[in-house]
Order: C-alpha cells, then sequence, then structure tokens
C-alpha cells in the first residue's frame, strides 16, 4: 500500500504506469520511491509535515512551539514555521551561492547560529512529543 504522495508519483509515471502488476512492476515503483526521496530535502516545514503525515503523526508545530516557548517569551507555530523557513533559505542561499550578496560575503554572526540551534533543538524535541503521542 502506497502513502498518497507516492500514488501520485506512479500515477505520473506513464511507464509503471503502464506496467501489468508483479515483481517488475513493484521493482520500478521502488526505484522511483527511493530516487524521489533521495532527493527530497525534509528541511521546510510543509516537506515536514508530509513526511510525517505519511506515518500518521499529525502538524507538530503546536508541539515545537511549546517547547521553545517560556512564559515570558512566548512563540506560536506560525513563528515557527516562519523561522524555519528563513534558516532554510539562508542554508541554501550558503550552499548554492556561496552566501554572497551584492558587495561580497554575507557575515554569519554567533548569535545566528546560537539561535539557529535553539530553533533545531526545540524543532527536535516538538517533533519527537509528536511522534510520541502518535504511537
Amino acid at each position: 500500500m502506497l502513502g498518497s504522495v507516492a500514488q501520485r508519483w506512479v500515477n505520473r509515471d506513464l511507464i509503471i504506469a503502464a506496467m501489468p502488476q508483479g515483481k517488475a512492476r513493484r521493482a520500478a515503483v521502488r526505484n522511483l520511491i527511493d530516487g524521489k526521496i533521495q532527493k527530497t530535502t525534509f528541511q521546510r516545514p510543509e516537506h515536514i509535515e508530509e513526511a510525517l503525515a505519511h506515518i500518521g503523526v499529525p502538524s507538530p508545530w503546536n508541539d515545537v512551539a511549546t517547547k521553545l516557548s517560556t512564559s515570558v517569551d512566548p512563540i506560536t507555530p506560525e513563528e515557527v514555521t516562519r523561522r524555519l523557513s528563513e534558516m532554510v533559505d539562508r542554508r541554501d542561499q550558503i550552499a548554492h551561492h556561496g552566501d554572497r550578496y551584492r558587495h561580497g560575503l554575507r557575515p554569519i554572526r554567533a548569535e545566528y547560529v546560537e539561535d539557529c540551534a535553539w530553533l533545531l533543538l526545540g524543532l527536535a524535541e516538538g517533533i519527537a512529543t509528536s511522534i510520541a503521542r502518535a504511537v
């Protein structure tokens, strides 16, 4: 049984769609899915949410926000996803463009690195909470 995304990939592949059921088709489907997963990153909020949904875990953003919030500085699920998206954009800028902008390299400050580490730790803890609740 395929998940909805994997089924969409198979349905869009005309060669696999035309193959009769059997061992060769299952192998072709497995290769297609393996290839797609190898090219898919699970960095963006919508990709994380989609991947978790495949294993029956609901949106983790409330749990992540709870892990990151303090009584003095609460954070919303929307702020979590916004900050994660900004971090992924910066990562892409570094990885694919050498972190350059108009007049040279963009600086990376210690505060930024600490903020990213804080966000990722809360992300991991919040997702772990969501998974534990779902299983």
